[in-house]
């Protein structure tokens, strides 16, 4: 069972962060070039980063880029490959 805690103040401004981190991955991700690669040791950040990618892929008509992850010595990591 999940513990409930109450009076536990939320730290200000939560959404600079997911807003600072998802620029970063696309910044990531127009910045790649085909073989460029990108090392995740947590498996979720990986496929996170993928599925941003194929989102994109599929919404926005200049992003024509391909990405395959792959498991690796210590993690994971996501190659452009097209």
């Amino acid at each position: 069972m999940l513990k409930i805690e109450k009076n536990i103040p939320m730290p200000p401004n939560w959404q600079k962060h997911s807003t600072r981190k998802h620029d970063e991955i696309k910044e990531a991700l127009y910045a790649m070039e085909v073989d460029d690669s990108v090392f995740f040791h947590d498996y979720q950040e990986a496929v996170r980063f993928r599925g941003r990618a194929h989102n994109y892929k599929n919404t926005l008509r200049d992003f024509d880029r391909n990405f395959a992850i792959r498991t690796v010595d210590g993690g994971w990591r996501v190659w452009r490959v097209s």
